[in-house]
């Protein structure tokens, strides 16, 4: 099939496409994945792209399934496409993989420990308060992203101007973990998450590999390729904590 197509060209396969992914008949979603399977991985950047064009309000997944399910079908495919390169990686690529795995734990430490501090202020609120404070709740979210240097302000950065890495960006879905899980080092960490990382287990035997890499591999469609190219992760700490202002003693 040929590399580079018209707007009106992609246009008419994606019209046929969501024609086939709205069918209930299970022919029809069978029949959407054989044509995808048979696109370029060009095409299906150009095709993913032009979809998010045509529909920019498309509902960000919560974890790795993107409505509608055409978008999600040409992104698995190329990042099955990338993946299937990488399985057994070069040297460069392990490193690199490896690199961006130790950004993302630091990353989760340091904010584990941020959570920690307020978890005690907030403890000792709680008590203070009694029964008007009776519980909080504190979440640490992982923005990792694919940035480039800001060319007009030396040292900053900003968003990766390749479509793809925006379109990859803008579908990510939220990455939220327990600080005391992370403490703890219950789940999130672990040489355990090696072997379902895409890259070919010997290479990582004995590495803590931590969640978010098996994450972004096994429930996004992000590649192994794009998650090497990760440089900037952001971090976020959100605090719910509830007051209770009045209670009723009794049924009215």
């Amino acid at each position: 099939m040929r590399e580079t197509r018209t707007e009106k060209e992609l246009d008419k396969i994606l019209k046929h496409l969501n024609k086939l992914g709205k069918s209930n008949k299970s022919s029809a979603f069978d029949k959407l994945l054989s044509m995808i399977d048979a696109f370029s991985l060009a095409e299906l950047e150009q095709l993913a792209l032009r979809y998010s064009q045509l529909t920019p309000t498309f509902k960000r997944p919560y974890m790795c399934d993107i409505d509608p399910p055409v978008l999600h079908n040409l992104l698995s495919r190329r990042a099955y496409l990338l993946n299937a390169q990488a399985f057994y990686a070069t040297p460069e690529i392990i490193e690199r993989y490896l690199i961006v795995n130790e950004h993302f734990k630091s990353a989760l430490h340091n904010a584990a420990l941020e959570a920690q501090s307020l978890a005690t202020e907030l403890d000792e609120r709680v008590k203070n308060k009694g029964a008007s404070m009776p519980d909080y709740s504190i979440e640490i979210e992982l923005w990792p992203f694919i940035a480039m240097n800001d060319p007009e302000n030396e040292g900053e950065t900003i968003e990766s101007d390749k479509p793809i890495d925006q379109l990859l960006q803008r579908i990510l879905p939220n990455m939220s973990y327990d600080w005391k899980a992370i403490l703890k080092k219950d789940h999130v960490y672990g040489d355990n998450w090696f072997d379902l990382c895409g890259i070919d287990s010997d290479k990582l035997k004995g590495q803590e590999i931590c969640y978010p890499m098996h994450e972004l591999w096994e429930h996004t469609v992000w590649s192994i390729h794009d998650i090497i190219l990760i440089n900037l992760i952001n971090t976020s700490i959100e605090i719910i904590y509830w007051h209770q202002n009045w209670q009723n003693g009794g049924a009215f």
